[in-house]
């Protein structure tokens, strides 16, 4: 999963691009993503270790840099808010 504040940058990226006329799968790659992730996101589910890979490298990030400020539990493992 990446960080909430990564997420909406790029959701917010391609809902500019769509209304000015791209189309959502061709906008979805240039930001490195599939458009099911994209639709996963939107419905609240937590993406995949691919998925950070990709938009990190999209992003010209490491991997582990998207997952900077992603909530933990208690123990340090992924949770949420």
């Amino acid at each position: 999963m990446t960080g909430q504040e990564d997420r909406q940058k790029t959701v917010g990226h391609i809902e500019v691009a769509c209304r000015e006329g791209a189309r959502l799968k061709p906008a979805c790659e240039m930001a490195g993503l599939d458009v099911r992730t994209l639709q996963r996101w939107f419905a609240g589910q937590p993406g995949s270790l691919d998925d950070a890979e990709r938009v990190a490298a999209a992003l010209g990030l490491g991997t582990a840099e998207v997952f900077v400020g992603a909530p933990t539990d208690d123990d340090g493992q992924p949770g949420k808010d």
